[in-house]
């Protein structure tokens, strides 16, 4: 029997999906299951992604996390003695799994570590600056990919056969395999909670993911999830293992989620949750947002995410996004109407053609519409269609992690700098409000004007 070790580490705030769907997937497969044992360590983290890279505790915080790591978990890794090693990156694990790693390879040298997930976003270069990983899985959907490895693993797969990876040969040369060509089968996505429960002991308030779909029918460029497709899954056998969840906070991640199978889902599961979060589209038509609404009107508390990511329209046809403002509308009005159901919207800054003039106007057109809002800078990624696009923007950003944005076709170097200070101060939990947002940006912004 083989032993295939699953290390997780994630924010105290969320219970990821990932390497719980990926091993639930395989574990359907018959011959698996006879010949390979898993095992789940999950290591809670003490911070978020913004929390780390913006804010002046950030290095003390690392230290902890790595500090709780060696003490309570390095010596749980050795006795397992597992076989295969399997990781998931992301931006708010990236140093401390970086680290881990290596620290692993230095006590259990021959195991092989196989990585995936969307934390890289140059990941030739990372992988030939860090080769304690063996495998890295480069599809968005990683579940045939790490199935084939586990057949490679029982020695029925030869290594060059598998499609969607970067492996290591004999002589430690980095390959790059094609493109996966296979095709997820929706039958074996369910029971990612059935083979890992979660453990309600492990950190004390937290959301667990849980995804419903998969795909978007859109194709934003900056996003990773736009291909054109949705895979469906058993909506029934979806409504049964939400109800079995936790009374916990339920967030789905969806690309977005005001559709009728959605509609269908939602109506049909416990009312019981204290918090659900979701995506929503104004891609979309008002009828089916109209119904939808009524249905989470039955819920406790509701926080819906949505973009725009800017209200320009140069801006969201460079990114190939529209924007239906009718529906925006109408969901920012109902909102209004209740207190259980808040509207959060999200704005890029980066953008082609976004100037820092048209940033402060989408901060501005956003206090109209949101109750809360959130912004983010935009950031590469090896599964982002923007990538391909990035010459053709002007867009470049630093070589070195967290690959902070330098300079687009609208902003320079300087402006970007600028961008990043204001950023930190941004994502502030005293400025969730949308007025204090723009408030403070604008004032930054005439500070920066008149300094230049």
């Amino acid at each position: 029997m083989k032993k295939v070790l699953l290390i997780e580490l994630f924010s105290q705030k969320v219970i990821p999906l990932s390497l719980r769907t990926v091993a639930s997937y395989s574990f359907k497969d018959s011959l698996i299951k006879e010949k390979i044992s898993f095992e789940l360590i999950e290591i809670p983290l003490d911070f978020l992604f913004e929390d780390k890279f913006y804010q002046k505790n950030s290095y003390t915080k690392l230290l902890d996390n790595l500090k709780n790591i060696e003490t309570n978990f390095l010596e749980k890794i050795k006795l397992s003695k597992p076989d295969l090693i399997c990781m998931s990156i992301w931006f708010w694990n990236h140093l401390e799994l970086t680290i881990l790693s290596k620290k692993i390879k230095n006590i259990l040298p021959s195991v092989k570590i196989f990585l995936g997930g969307q934390g890289l976003m140059f990941p030739e270069e990372y992988l030939k600056n860090n080769n304690q990983f063996d495998i890295y899985c480069f599809e968005r959907y990683g579940e045939e990919v790490f199935k084939d490895c586990l057949y490679y693993m029982l020695g029925k797969k030869k290594i060059e056969e598998i499609e969607g990876i970067f492996y290591r040969d004999n002589l430690n040369t980095l390959i790059k395999a094609k493109n996966s060509s296979k095709i997820l089968e929706t039958q074996n996505f369910y029971g990612a909670y059935d083979i890992f429960p979660i453990n309600n002991n492990l950190v004390k308030d937290f959301s667990v993911m849980y995804e419903i779909t998969r795909g978007c029918i859109f194709n934003c460029s900056y996003c990773a999830w736009g291909d054109n497709k949705i895979i469906h899954k058993d909506l029934d056998r979806v409504i049964y293992e939400i109800n079995k969840l936790p009374d916990k906070k339920l967030f789905l991640v969806d690309s977005f989620c005001n559709t009728p199978d959605h509609m269908y889902v939602l109506s049909k599961i416990k009312k019981t949750l204290p918090f659900l979060s979701l995506f929503i589209s104004y891609q979309v038509n008002k009828n089916i947002s109209e119904d939808f609404f009524k249905i989470l009107n039955e819920f406790k508390y509701v926080e819906l995410l949505s973009g725009p990511q800017s209200f320009n329209e140069t801006v969201l046809k460079s990114v190939k996004r529209t924007l239906n403002l009718d529906v925006m509308k109408f969901w920012s009005n109902e909102c209004k109407k209740t207190s259980n159901i808040c509207n959060l919207g999200n704005i890029i800054m980066g953008l082609p053609f976004q100037t820092l003039e048209i940033i402060e106007e989408d901060l501005y057109l956003s206090k109209k519409y949101f109750k809360v809002l959130n912004i983010n800078l935009l950031v590469p990624s090896s599964f982002y269609v923007l990538e391909n696009s990035q010459k053709k923007w002007g867009i470049e950003f630093e070589k070195t992690f967290p690959h902070g944005l330098l300079k687009t076709n609208a902003l320079t170097e300087k402006d970007t700098m600028f961008l990043r200070k204001a950023y930190s101060g941004l994502i502030g939990t005293d400025y969730i409000n949308p007025e204090l947002k723009y408030n403070l940006f604008n004032k930054l912004l005439i500070e920066y004007k008149n300094k230049s």
